[in-house]
């Protein structure tokens, strides 16, 4: 089942990353389905429709971020309910972004679900 699929796009700068996942945006919400697309950074959410920052998106705590935190998000909130009705979560230069941040988006998710299995990794 799709909802079961994760991917990554990697690749030199100027080879189409960008270009191909706003092509996967367009055909997703075209057929109705939300896609949510977060950065690191806000210049590269700049590069989405609909584009904001992984710490906007999950209200990733900027103080005393650790390898135990977990997102401001509550499980109940509208913001939850738009994370788990998108399609598709698309997250620009993940590789650059610190692993506590990683994994507090990761505990996050995995508690809305009540899940154990990690979230992002296959």
């Amino acid at each position: 089942k799709g909802d079961n699929l994760k991917a990554y796009v990697d690749g030199p700068g100027g080879t189409g990353k960008t270009v191909l996942l706003n092509l996967i945006t367009a055909k997703l919400r075209y057929k109705g389905k939300i896609v949510l697309c977060v950065a690191s950074t806000a210049i590269a959410a700049l590069n989405y429709e609909g584009g904001c920052t992984t710490h906007s998106m999950f209200k990733i705590p900027i103080e005393d971020l650790d390898n135990k935190s977990v997102c401001n998000v509550s499980n109940s909130s509208q913001r939850a309910n738009l994370i788990w009705e998108a399609a598709v979560i698309i997250w620009d230069e993940l590789p650059m972004t610190h692993k506590f941040i990683i994994e507090a988006v990761d505990r996050t998710l995995r508690d809305f679900k009540k899940k154990k299995k990690l979230f992002f990794w296959w």
